[in-house]
C-alpha cells in the first residue's frame, strides 16, 4: 500500500470515529425536553364500601408545562368516570379523588380498571395508564376457637387459648374487654398480625392487661377482626372466662346431694385447704367461647374453707343446667357440673 493510500485510509477511519462519537454525544448535546407530566401516581387498590377504610382512590399528577389534561377511569373501552375533559391546567401538582362510582352516581362493580391520563402542552403530548382495583368483598369468615382455663384444655399458665384459621390471607387484630363494658377500653390487644391462608394463628392469653397487671376475674369479650389488603373486614365476637383459679368438684354432681371442690392456681399448684372460700350456684345462661352471657340467676351460696366447704345441689335443676363459681384468694373458678 502506497503512502497516499495509507493517508486516505487513515482519513476514512478518523471520519468514522468522529461520526460514531457524534452519534453517541448527540443526545447529550440536544437532550430530550422533559415531558408535559413528570409524575403520575395513585391508589392501586381500594374498597368503596362505606366503612371508612380505603373508601376513596387518590390520583396525583405533576404537570410541568401548562396545557390541557384529561383524566378518565376506563373499563376496557368504556369511560366509567371522567375527572377532567381537556381542561386547561397550570404547572404543579393536580390531585383527584374517586369514590368508586360512575358518572351517573352508580357504584362501580368490583374489578380492575384503568386510570388514563392524556396531557398536551403545545406540540408535546403525554399519555399513560395505571391499573386500579375495586375490591369490596370481605375475606371469608375464619375458623375461630376460644377456650377458657378450667372449661377446656389450655396451656399451663394461660387463661384463654385463642386459635384463628383464615381461608384467605388477611391481617388479624384482637381486642379484649370486660364483657360488661367496664372499663370500656381494651384491657389487652393483639396485632395487627399477618394471617396466612389456612395457617392457624394462636394466642394464649395469661390474663394480664397491657401493663402486666392481673385482670379482675370474670367474663371477657374478644373482638376478633380479620381484614384483607383492601381493608375489607369480617368481625367475630367470642367470650372467655378469666378466673385466676381452676376447679373441679370432689364427687359426682347429683340433684339434692352435697358437693365440694378442689381448686388450683393457674400454674397448677393446689390452693391451700385453709383458704376462705365461697361457693355460688347459678343457672347456666351460656358457655364461654360461644355466648355473651354465661351466668343466670343465682340459686345458692355456701362459705367455708377450701378443703371443707360444700354446697347442696337443688332438686329442681339438672346439674348440667348449672354453673358453680368458687371464689377464693382473689380468683373465681367457673366449674361446669355436666355437659349442657
Amino acid at each position: 500500500m502506497t503512502r497516499r493510500s495509507r493517508a486516505v485510509m487513515g482519513a476514512v477511519m478518523l471520519g468514522l470515529v468522529v461520526f460514531a462519537l457524534g452519534v453517541f454525544l448527540l443526545p447529550f448535546a440536544f437532550p430530550t425536553p422533559p415531558g408535559v407530566v413528570t409524575r403520575f401516581q395513585g391508589t392501586s387498590l381500594f374498597s368503596p364500601n362505606g366503612d371508612g377504610r380505603r373508601d376513596e382512590a387518590r390520583v396525583s399528577v405533576r404537570v410541568r408545562d401548562p396545557g390541557t389534561l384529561t383524566l378518565e377511569i376506563r373499563n376496557d373501552d368504556r369511560v366509567v368516570y371522567s375527572f377532567a375533559d381537556a381542561a386547561p391546567v397550570t404547572r404543579g401538582w393536580k390531585r383527584f379523588r374517586w369514590d368508586g362510582r360512575d358518572q351517573d352516581g352508580n357504584v362501580a362493580p368490583d374489578g380492575t380498571y384503568a386510570v388514563r391520563i392524556d396531557a398536551r402542552a403545545g406540540e408535546k403530548k403525554y399519555r399513560k395508564s395505571r391499573k386500579i382495583t375495586i375490591d369490596t368483598t370481605p375475606p371469608a369468615v375464619p375458623e375461630t376457637s376460644l377456650v377458657s382455663a378450667g372449661i377446656g384444655e389450655v396451656p399451663r399458665g394461660a387463661q384463654c387459648a385463642l386459635t384463628v384459621t383464615s381461608p384467605d390471607d388477611a391481617r388479624l387484630r384482637v381486642q379484649v374487654r370486660r364483657a360488661n363494658g367496664t372499663p370500656p377500653e381494651p384491657v389487652r390487644a393483639l396485632g395487627p398480625r399477618p394471617e396466612a391462608a389456612d395457617k392457624a394463628v394462636r394466642w394464649n392469653w395469661n390474663g394480664l392487661d397491657s401493663g402486666g397487671r392481673t385482670v379482675a376475674p370474670g367474663l371477657y369479650s374478644f373482638r376478633i377482626e380479620s381484614r384483607d389488603a383492601a381493608r375489607n373486614g369480617v368481625l367475630e365476637r367470642r367470650t372467655c372466662w378469666v378466673g385466676n383459679l381452676t376447679g373441679a368438684v370432689t364427687s359426682q354432681p347429683v340433684r339434692g346431694t352435697r358437693i365440694g371442690v378442689r381448686l388450683r392456681r393457674p400454674d397448677g399448684t393446689a390452693l391451700d385447704g385453709t383458704t376462705p372460700t365461697a361457693l355460688r350456684l347459678y343457672r347456666r345462661a351460656g358457655t364461654p367461647g360461644l355466648d355473651t352471657e354465661v351466668l343466670g340467676a343465682q340459686l345458692g351460696t355456701a362459705t367455708g374453707r377450701a378443703s371443707g366447704v360444700s354446697i347442696v345441689l337443688p332438686l329442681g335443676s339438672s346439674p348440667a343446667a348449672l354453673w358453680l363459681v368458687a371464689e377464693a384468694a382473689g380468683g373465681r373458678a367457673l366449674i361446669a357440673l355436666g355437659a349442657p
